[in-house]
């Protein structure tokens, strides 16, 4: 879950600082996009928090991707297990065992 939401914010942070460059910004009270005069001092804070995201983000995708696949295999293992609980509960061992004894 953590992996997913900082995977999530660092989209959310990285297309909104791509709007601040194009000019353009996001209202949510009517849904669309909006343009916006920005002054140099908020160009120069985007770009910095642009290129640290930009440059983190490989980082996080691969920390994204490990844990979802560490995720997948747990739930695999889960599946795996109630698979043979459910077949060794479902199966007449008793049965079995009492036809390759004799």
């Amino acid at each position: 879950a953590y992996a997913c939401n900082l995977y999530s914010a660092q989209l959310k942070a990285l297309v909104s600082l791509g709007r601040l460059f194009a000019g353009v910004k996001y209202n949510p009270l009517r849904a669309r996009v909006d343009s916006v005069k920005t002054h140099g001092d908020q160009l120069i804070l985007g770009t910095l928090l642009f290129s640290t995201l930009l440059f983190l983000f490989p980082t996080t995708l691969l920390y994204y991707c490990v844990f979802t696949l560490v995720n997948l295999a747990l739930v695999l293992v889960q599946m795996c297990i109630v698979t043979t609980i459910s077949v060794i509960r479902t199966c007449p061992i008793q049965l079995i065992t009492s036809i390759l004894v004799r």
